[in-house]
């Protein structure tokens, strides 16, 4: 009985990063624990998020979530109890509705800000971010959002302003705290990372040649924002 006992208990796993990382809980253990994952993440994006790299934000809260919560004596190796937590996209992406027309209203804010942001570009040499777009078109953040995407829920309706009504989770309301509190700069990586409200997104080479900097520099501020990303999780 015993014998039998011990075939069936759980072997504990081991992550050599994570264990450091528990020890040492600092941003250069942690980016070591979130390399390890990263294929996790990336076959969780095409398996549950439809390749929808506007969910990638989510995922990679997701994932700071299941790293918080691992418990190597449950048995499950790190990266299974990744991957099986970011089983959550499939619903976030159901919840994004089908999709439906672009309303006229739509297509000429689409113009505005398209014109703008040329005009911003010819005299600054980089592309305005949103809070730029904003000031610079008076058109709200909302409806500039709905002029970067091409889809919208099911039997949504605007508001006297052109706006969608929203509702939004915690870690939504980290996602727009996070933003807001960064530089002009890092507003402009954060969108370009992440599709945050629409915004398309590029490699962090093209990040970088936009922004005229290096892509050291774009990879130490992608990493500053993972990191505020996460707090979400320890609130």
């Amino acid at each position: 009985m015993n014998e039998l006992q011990g075939h069936l208990k759980k072997k504990p796993q081991t992550s050599a990063a994570w264990t450091q990382w528990k020890a040492s809980p600092t941003d250069t253990n942690y980016a070591a624990v979130f390399k390890e994952v990263k294929p996790v993440i990336d076959s969780a994006m095409t398996s549950f998020a439809g390749g929808d790299n506007s969910l990638r934000t989510r995922a990679h809260i997701i994932t700071a979530e299941a790293i918080h919560s691992w418990d190597p004596k449950a048995g499950a190796a790190l990266r299974t109890h990744v991957y099986s937590r970011l089983q959550r996209l499939q619903r976030v992406r159901a919840e994004r509705g089908a999709a439906v027309r672009i309303p006229e209203n739509v297509e000429t804010d689409k113009r505005t800000v398209a014109r703008f942001t040329s005009e911003y570009r010819d005299k600054q040499g980089v592309d305005p971010d949103l809070d730029e777009i904003v000031d610079g078109t008076s058109i709200s953040k909302r409806r500039i959002m709905r002029t970067r995407t091409r889809e919208y829920p099911e039997g949504a309706q605007s508001t006297d302003k052109g706006d969608l009504p929203a509702t939004k989770g915690k870690a939504d309301v980290w996602r727009d705290y996070v933003y807001h509190d960064l530089d002009a700069r890092g507003k402009k990586v954060f969108e370009l990372t992440t599709g945050y409200n629409g915004s398309e997104i590029v490699s962090k080479t093209e990040i970088a040649r936009r922004l005229n900097v290096t892509p050291a520099a774009v990879s130490l501020r992608v990493n500053q924002i993972i990191r505020q990303l996460e707090r979400a999780t320890e609130q």
